[in-house]
């Protein structure tokens, strides 16, 4: 039986915005996985997707400087621990199917396939996500997602 507390977790950059930017409104599985010591892999995607989400934050009242600040730092440290993934050739491939959903957006898309890649580099892996859409996408392509169900209203980053 696979030992889910310590395999690979796929970070999605919904989940990260989420802890860095509303803390209190991250569901517990996503601050329970920043405290939990395993392996974790995202896309070089995420890096973008975050850091203008932060600046996008900001710059909508949503959070001040010295959170956007602390944010990015946080975001930072994160990343240090994380293998991130550059976007090949084949993950281009096949973020360019269907992957269950024709109105998925590129980047999801991109999160997906780099998953699914990533998944089969290191066998078991979970994808965190708190975007229903990606999620499904996740889901429908074999990959097991968390959470295991959304909390209500996570605004989108």
């Amino acid at each position: 039986m696979i030992d889910r507390a310590h395999t690979i977790r796929y970070l999605e950059s919904s989940a990260i915005v989420a802890l860095l930017v509303d803390a209190e409104a991250a569901h517990e599985a996503i601050r329970a996985l920043a405290e939990q010591p395993q392996r974790m892999v995202t896309s070089v995607i995420t890096v973008v997707e975050c850091r203008r989400a932060l600046v996008r934050a900001h710059a909508q009242g949503r959070i001040g400087r010295v959170t956007m600040d602390a944010a990015q730092h946080q975001f930072t440290r994160l990343l240090e621990q994380c293998d991130l993934f550059e976007v090949d050739e084949i993950i281009v491939d096949l973020a360019s199917e269907s992957l269950g959903d024709n109105h998925l957006h590129t980047l999801d898309a991109l999160h997906v396939a780099t998953a699914m890649i990533a998944r089969n580099a290191f066998g078991y892996l979970s994808f965190v996500s708190l975007d229903a859409r990606v999620r499904s996408a996740a889901i429908a392509n074999g990959l097991s997602v968390l959470p295991a169900a959304l909390p209500p209203l996570i605004p989108a980053p």
